[in-house]
């Protein structure tokens, strides 16, 4: 007989009472917020209710519609701004490490100050010394107001950044960034910011481990704190000076060296107002008269040949037309005053060399060629096809033009040999008309892109496109030596995304990765963007229909 044995539990024992995971109760719905478009570039209503602005002038269209006071679209300059924190006078600046103690002349180590560690990188004779410098000490220059790190960086500025921005700095053209910039800062502290910026981000870019980054360090803690003082002083009918200009235009060459490709455009607009308030009369005769005495300053010609030249440059890294519409450089500045010698500031007469003047003229239209043929790729989209070919044909006429009226130091080229070039009585001359017959190339080949972008019936001639692109790494290779090189830095760019031979492709890489040792990441990026290009290329050697997206680049290689 089986038995089975069966046991029940008490009748007052306790049931499993459910824990509150197994049944979970609804979570209330969260209150989504109404979604808008972020305005950063228009009027200050709009932005003060973070609204959408359509930037309409005089009033936008949401002022308009609710009776609300408006300024325009022009109402604020807006600045890029990242880097240190911007809770407190002190959160911009960059924390200071006490370093070696300097030592003083007499052997005593000196107890007042941070004695800065530099690599051996930025302090070797051979590493940092350039063709055509003429260091300059600042003893006498803002000394008694800057501490011993601040004056580091200031006169690293001065002694080595100075020569690599203007590239042709020799003894017949006189230097603004290194005579004049001291003497306009002394009543700027925003330009001696901008310009210890420069100074600290290029040893940066040009040291290694711990030393990169505290130089990081303290560029980004001077660019905090010029643009703070942007965004404190600059309001709506306050008076300007020129030094804000020269200072926005530092602000644009410190992220060019940055490579921080769309802040440099966002600077560019900042000087296209300040350009514009500074070059516009006022019917206040108080500020008139001052206005007058700002732009009658001696470094107005060189400053609004600066601003054109980074222009001119960002039009044709982007394809999207110039910030500042015509051949400003004529009407304010009375003729091109960058690189080849600034006359204007010129005592002697040395600059008004007939050579420089003849070179001079024929780059300033070049540059001008170069911004309608981003004027075209802006408007290309609302032009038909024969609109297009009418506009590619007046280009190109112009370029035709051009060449029949170049100086005879760049027709000379072709005539010379390697011998004649080497025994040239003016060899810098030489060199400069090879940058600007390489520029020439170059701009035939932009044109080219541009007028094929996104057009199937388009017939390419790519075997005079690689004859140019091999004219280009020929004049380069042979006429532009050291820091000369960076004043090629965009036909080089433009010819090495064009040639299709393997040999040129390697002598491209290995002569920009020689360039980047002048501390600017613009190069760096520029050799990225090359070797996607010669990527694209093996993989699809057939080719493709580029589009202008294909032929902007973004990066801004003046």
């Amino acid at each position: 007989m089986e038995i089975q044995t069966i046991v029940c539990a008490p009748v007052n024992a306790q049931q499993p009472t459910p824990s509150p995971s197994s049944n979970p109760q609804p979570e209330p719905r969260k209150r989504v917020r109404r979604w808008h478009h972020r305005g950063f570039t228009g009027c200050s209503t709009c932005r003060r209710r973070h609204v959408r602005c359509d930037e309409a002038s005089p009033s936008c269209k949401n002022c308009s519609r609710l009776g609300l006071d408006c300024d325009g679209s022009q109402g604020r300059m807006t600045f890029k701004i990242y880097g240190p924190s911007q809770n407190g006078p002190e959160s911009s600046k960059a924390p200071k490490k006490r370093g070696k103690k300097a030592v003083s002349a007499a052997g005593k180590e000196d107890e007042s100050c941070d004695a800065l560690v530099v690599s051996p990188t930025t302090v070797s004779e051979s590493s940092s010394k350039f063709r055509f410098e003429e260091p300059l000490t600042i003893d006498n220059i803002l000394s008694s107001s800057l501490d011993p790190i601040e004056s580091r960086y200031f006169t690293h500025f001065i002694d080595r950044v100075s020569s690599l921005l203007l590239i042709y700095d020799n003894s017949d053209n006189i230097n603004p960034f290194r005579e004049l910039f001291p003497e306009l800062a002394r009543s700027s502290p925003s330009m001696v910011n901008a310009m210890q910026a420069l100074g600290a981000l290029h040893l940066s870019n040009t040291s290694n481990g711990q030393q990169r980054i505290s130089h990081f360090q303290q560029a980004m803690g001077n660019y905090g704190e010029v643009v703070k003082s942007f965004r404190a002083r600059h309001q709506p009918g306050q008076q300007l000076q020129l030094s804000d200009f020269a200072t926005c235009l530092l602000l644009c060459l410190f992220e060019m060296m940055d490579s921080q490709h769309h802040n440099w455009a966002i600077h560019l607009q900042g000087a296209r107002e300040i350009y514009r308030i500074l070059f516009s009369q006022s019917t206040d005769p108080s500020r008139e008269a001052a206005r007058l005495a700002e732009i009658n300053h001696p470094l107005r010609n060189f400053l609004v040949s600066l601003l054109s030249y980074l222009d001119v440059a960002g039009a044709c890294a982007t394809s999207d037309g110039t910030v500042v519409d015509g051949s400003y450089w004529r009407t304010e500045a009375g003729g091109w005053e960058y690189n080849l010698g600034t006359p204007s500031l010129s005592a002697d007469g040395k600059a008004d060399n007939p050579h420089l003047v003849e070179l001079r003229q024929a780059w300033s239209i070049m540059m001008e060629i170069q911004a309608s043929i981003s004027m075209f790729g802006r408007s290309k989209q609302c032009m038909d096809l024969e609109q297009q070919d009418l506009t590619y044909n007046e280009l190109l006429n112009r370029l035709t033009m051009w060449r029949s009226n170049a100086p005879e130091c760049v027709k000379m080229l072709d005539k010379l040999d390697d011998e004649s070039l080497r025994n040239y009585k003016y060899p810098g001359i030489v060199e400069y008309a090879g940058c600007i017959e390489a520029y020439e190339k170059a701009t035939m080949i932009f044109l080219q892109k541009v007028a094929a972008a996104g057009r199937p019936d388009w017939q390419t001639d790519g075997l005079r496109l690689q004859i140019m692109a091999s004219r280009i790494l020929t004049l380069i290779g042979k006429l532009a030596k050291d820091v000369g090189q960076l004043a090629v830095l965009w036909p080089l760019f433009i010819a090495g995304r064009e040639t299709r031979n393997e040999n040129e492709q390697n002598w491209v890489r290995q002569t920009m990765m020689e360039i980047q040792r002048f501390g600017f990441k613009n190069v760096e990026k520029g050799l990225e963007e090359l070797e996607r290009v010669w990527f694209q290329r093996r993989a699809f050697p057939d080719g493709w229909i580029e589009t202008m997206d294909d032929v902007r680049s973004t990066i801004l290689l003046p």
